[in-house]
C-alpha cells in the first residue's frame, strides 16, 4: 500500500475545491477565507477537513483529527458524490 503524504492530502483539497467552483491558487493571504471553499487543519497528529460557512468561522466536515489516508479518501468520495449528482442532474434535464 502507498503511503500517503502532505502533497497527496492537498492535491486532494485542490481537486475538491476546484470541483465546487473555486480556484484558491489566486487567493493571497487576505482573501483565503473564501465562504464555501474547503481547508485542511493539522493537530493531533491527524487532519480535518473544513468547510468556510458565510459570516465567518469555519464548520468540521470530517469528525475529528483523522490520519492522512482517511482524509483522502473521504475527499474522494465527496468527489465521485458530486460527480454521481451532476450527472443525475444532466439526465434530469435531458428529460423535462
Amino acid at each position: 500500500m502507498k503511503r500517503t503524504t502532505s502533497t497527496d492530502l492537498y492535491n486532494a483539497l485542490t481537486r475538491l475545491n476546484a470541483a465546487f467552483g473555486h480556484d484558491l491558487t489566486k487567493v493571497t493571504s487576505s482573501t483565503y477565507m473564501i465562504p464555501g471553499s474547503f481547508l485542511l487543519q493539522g493537530a493531533y497528529g491527524g487532519w480535518q477537513l473544513q468547510r468556510i460557512v458565510p459570516g465567518g468561522g469555519v464548520i468540521s466536515v470530517t469528525y475529528g483529527y483523522r490520519p492522512k489516508r482517511e482524509v483522502v479518501e473521504y475527499i474522494y468520495a465527496m468527489l465521485d458524490g458530486a460527480s454521481m449528482m451532476e450527472q443525475h442532474m444532466e439526465r434530469t434535464e435531458q428529460t423535462n
